[in-house]
């Protein structure tokens, strides 16, 4: 793995690790655990968030990605914010390659699909 992923490896560790604390203290403030809508399995992500990170991805911006990703922002982003760790840790495992296929960005719950091949 080259310097930017070990870098992008470091970062994921970091924001997980602070995301994890602030968790941990929001529960203690509220006295339970992540808010969700009534009826649904997953809380409300930030749409428009998950939208400039799609545009990103389809760019392979990546390095980018990582340096907005801040605990803050993550933290406001909702339960997407978790999932963009994964994301965070794939990025530097494809380097600088834009994804050969990127799903149409779902308009309610935030979901994104990306294909890369390794040759």
């Amino acid at each position: 793995m080259g310097d930017s992923g070990e870098g992008l490896v470091d970062a994921e560790a970091r924001i997980q690790e602070q995301i994890e604390e602030r968790e941990a203290e929001r529960r203690r403030r509220s006295g339970g655990g992540p808010k969700i809508d009534p009826g649904k399995r997953n809380s409300v992500p930030d749409l428009e968030w998950s939208k400039h990170l799609h545009r990103r991805i389809g760019k392979a911006e990546f390095a980018e990605i990582v340096a907005e990703a801040t605990p803050e922002r993550m933290w406001k982003a909702g339960n997407i914010g978790g999932e963009l760790l994964n994301w965070v840790v794939l990025l530097g495992m494809v380097g600088n390659d834009k994804p050969r296929y990127l799903a149409e960005h779902d308009q309610k719950d935030g979901h994104a699909y990306a294909v890369w091949r390794w040759d």
